[in-house]
């Protein structure tokens, strides 16, 4: 199996008003030196709550496989380590912006210091990130054009108080709560930080794209998150929205299957980029 090259740093976030680690997983045959990876595509890749870069390491097998089997393209994969409590890749009034940072403050470090091109961009990402995946991907669809969302964290309802009841209170509940600004009450910025509200808002958007979008989810996810899987589903087809949905039988959350289950998705993404490089 061909094999990657893994190297972790820190950049100094304006976003985040702190300093941000990451990793970045270079394909076989290049190195640090950016003459090598340049105008390659970028794919970021996003962890759960209460992760870190660290996911990017342990996908790194994944990915290197993807690259021998011909599967997915030579590209420049990079993971931020993000906050959950106050992040939520959610931009907070008076705090972190911390989708700035992964939708446009992270992407131009990596292409600053890598050459990578400016689109099209692919996203991948589980369980939180999933979440990540499909808010940025939702809402910048021409530059974010390739997008696989695994097991994301999405709730069976569109408005505040949707998350099932035995996962009140938890990190479910927390998202939630993010999501309005802290202020149940406030619908338009419940709706705004949604995976639902930017579907809506930017459907035609989508469709114009022609965006390729992979959601997959375990049919036995502990955290109920199957529910809010098929609600989406439901929407993306009520707005004329394309993507490929795959609920796995007998699948939990991120379980024994996780590693096939993100293999596919990696394959997804290099089977939808490939076509749309120059």
């Amino acid at each position: 199996m061909s094999s990657g090259t893994l190297i972790q740093r820190t950049y100094a976030s304006t976003a985040a008003g702190a300093e941000v680690e990451y990793r970045v997983l270079l394909p076989p045959g290049t190195t640090d030196d950016p003459s090598t990876t340049a105008g390659l595509p970028f794919i970021l890749h996003l962890h759960g709550a209460h992760s870190s870069s660290g996911s990017l390491e342990r996908a790194q097998p994944r990915y290197e496989a993807a690259w021998t089997s011909g599967d997915l393209p030579p590209a420049v994969v990079a993971c931020p380590t993000t906050a959950t409590a106050g992040g939520f890749y959610i931009d907070h009034p008076g705090g972190g912006q911390w989708e700035t940072v992964i939708r446009e403050e992270f992407p131009s470090v990596i292409d600053d210091r890598h050459g990578t091109a400016p689109a099209p961009r692919a996203i991948h990402g589980a369980s939180m990130g999933g979440y990540g995946v499909l808010k940025v991907a939702f809402a910048d669809p021409v530059r974010w054009a390739v997008a696989a969302a695994m097991s994301p964290v999405v709730f069976p309802g569109e408005g505040h108080g949707a998350v099932p009841a035995p996962f009140v209170p938890s990190v479910l509940s927390e998202l939630d709560d993010a999501m309005a600004g802290g202020d149940p009450t406030d619908v338009a910025t419940h709706a705004g930080n949604t995976v639902y509200g930017r579907a809506r808002a930017n459907a035609a958007a989508i469709r114009a794209a022609g965006s390729a979008i992979a959601i997959d989810v375990g049919g036995a996810d502990e955290f109920g998150l199957a529910d809010g899987a098929e609600f989406l589903h439901a929407l993306l087809r009520e707005l004329g929205i394309v993507h490929t949905f795959r609920t796995v039988a007998g699948g939990g959350h991120m379980d024994a299957l996780a590693d096939l289950r993100a293999y596919d998705a990696i394959r997804d993404l290099g089977r939808a980029l490939r076509p749309r490089l120059g």
